[in-house]
């Protein structure tokens, strides 16, 4: 009779996942307070909203989710570093929306709604002051 063996694999133990360990990652400080240094992108990203709001090629509104969906995805990490809850649920939020992978039909009125509100949001976004805690 053959037995065999399984060798258990190697459990390592769990890395410490905390603020000051992803402060240690270079790449931490390119993207951490993104949104605040440069707040040109959120002017031109409300810009890029409102132009949807006359009939442009589709090209032109998957570039929109492409971009909305990036820049929504680095403010969650961003104010999830900051721990700021409002601003990091609403952002995940607004990513889950603009995501182009899984597209939501919404309608054409409807959307121009959302990038009317969206574009409003931002520009708040751009012109308030930073806090602390939202």
């Amino acid at each position: 009779m053959i037995t065999y063996y399984i060798k258990p694999l190697i459990i390592l133990p769990p890395i410490p996942f905390s603020i000051g360990y992803l402060e240690s990652f270079p790449s931490y400080h390119l993207f951490s307070a993104m949104v605040e240094k440069n707040k040109i992108t959120l002017l031109i990203l409300a810009i890029a909203l409102l132009i949807c709001l006359a009939p442009m090629p589709y090209g032109y509104y998957m570039l929109i989710r492409y971009t909305a969906t990036i820049l929504f995805g680095i403010m969650v990490y961003d104010y999830f570093q900051n721990r700021q809850k409002r601003l990091y649920v609403t952002c995940l939020a607004l990513a889950l929306l603009f995501q182009p992978i899984l597209k939501i039909p919404l309608g054409r009125e409807v959307w121009n709604l959302i990038d009317v509100v969206v574009a409003i949001f931002l520009l708040w976004l751009f012109f308030r002051k930073k806090e602390t805690n939202i």
